[in-house]
C-alpha cells in the first residue's frame, strides 16, 4: 500500500497500473493514471488500519490551492502471486481552499506560500 502512495507522489503511473488488477486495470489507462498523478502534490500518508487483504488509510493533497484528505478503505487481491489492489470505499472528507498565507496543511508550521504553494 505505502508503495502505491509513493507511486502516486512521485508519478510512477505504470507501477500503480502493474499493481492494480486485471477487472479494474480494464476500466482505466496508463494515461489517466499519469494524468492524475501530474495533477495531484501529495503531502502525507496516515496509516489507520490494515489486516491481510485491506488498509485505512488518509492521504493528504494538494491540487493548487485546494487542500483535500483521500480517506479510503483499499481491498487487495491476489493475483501472480502479488497484491493487487482492486476496490476502494471513499470516507467522506471535506476539501478546504487554502490561502497563500495560511499555515501549510503538510505539518510544517511553515506559510502555505514558503512551503507547498506552486
Amino acid at each position: 500500500m505505502r508503495s502505491r502512495y509513493v507511486a502516486f507522489a512521485t508519478g510512477e503511473a505504470d507501477y500503480l497500473f502493474e499493481t492494480t488488477s486485471k477487472a479494474l486495470r480494464q476500466m482505466l489507462t496508463v494515461q489517466e493514471l499519469q494524468e492524475s498523478c501530474d495533477s495531484t502534490q501529495f503531502i502525507g500518508l496516515e496509516l489507520i488500519d490494515h489486516n491481510e487483504d485491506s488498509v485505512e488509510f488518509k492521504a493528504k493533497y494538494l491540487v493548487d490551492s485546494l487542500f483535500g484528505i483521500i480517506h479510503e478503505t483499499s481491498k487487495f487481491i491476489k493475483e501472480d502471486d502479488n497484491w493487487k489492489y482492486d476496490t476502494g470505499t471513499l470516507h467522506p472528507t471535506v476539501d478546504v481552499n487554502i490561502k497563500r498565507n495560511d499555515i501549510c496543511p503538510c505539518g510544517s508550521d511553515k506559510k502555505f506560500k514558503k512551503c507547498h504553494m506552486k
